[in-house]
Order: C-alpha cells, then structure tokens, then sequence
C-alpha cells in the first residue's frame, strides 16, 4: 500500500517516514517516484517550497531515503546544513526529535562522535541526559 502513494507529497514530515519505508522495504521504483515527486514540489515557486521544501524539507525526506537504505554516511551530508532548522518538517518535538537523532546517530556512526555529541547536548541543552541520549551517541 505504502508503495502505491508516491506521486504526492504533503508535508516533509510525512513524506520523510514515506521514504524510510520504502527504502527499508527494497522499493527502489517507488522510492524513486516518491523522491522525484519531492524535488518537484521543492521546485515550486511558492512560498512554501522557498521556506520549508528547499532549505529544510528536501534534505530531510533524502536523508530518510538514505537512511533506510543504511548509508549514514550521506544522511550526516544531506542532514548537516539542515539540522538546526528540522523542526520545519513538521510534526511535534518528540516526533521532529527522530530526526535531530538520526543526525546524531550518523555523526557518531561515521567517525565524527565529537560532532555528534555537541550536536546532541546543544539540540537537548533543556533537559538531562538519558538513556536514549547515550544509545544515540554510542555511549550505552
């Protein structure tokens, strides 16, 4: 079913776990249409595609194609100039928090464990560590 829905787009937020899904599940074809459809409505001129799809919303449903296909590597790339401004995406702080994590967990898994840690403490500077917090960075 998942599969079937990719030649529309709602919010980066959704369309995030779309990819994820379909990368995850090996659905090359669909994933390919759900990316494309993306990068057109990121083409848009209008205002939201300028405030959220370009800057923020493109990366972040890229970055989660990317990370259901396992590359960490280009997650850290893609999420890196778009980190600080996630919550664009949609959905609340704990579920825009996914992927504040997934950054995290990309910076640690490739050999950056010190830019992931001051990404995460800066990101959580409001509350105090947890076990998630240490999973994320590799430390529990």
């Amino acid at each position: 079913p998942v599969a079937g829905e990719t030649a529309e787009v709602f919010i980066p937020f959704v369309t995030a776990h779309h990819a994820y899904a379909l990368a995850r599940a090996g659905a090359t074809d669909p994933l390919e249409a759900l990316l494309a459809t993306t990068r057109q409505r990121a083409a848009r001129d209008d205002a939201e595609a300028r405030e959220i799809w370009v800057p923020v919303g493109l990366r972040v449903v890229e970055a989660a194609a990317a990370h259901g296909r396992g590359d960490l590597g280009e997650v850290a790339v893609l999420l890196e100039p778009a980190a600080a401004r996630v919550a664009r995406v949609g959905g609340s702080d704990a579920q825009t928090d996914l992927f504040r994590m997934s950054y995290a967990y990309a910076l640690a898994r490739t050999g950056r464990a010190a830019d992931a840690e001051a990404y995460w403490d800066e990101a959580h500077a409001a509350r105090p560590e947890n076990d998630l917090d240490r999973t994320v960075l590799n430390q529990g």
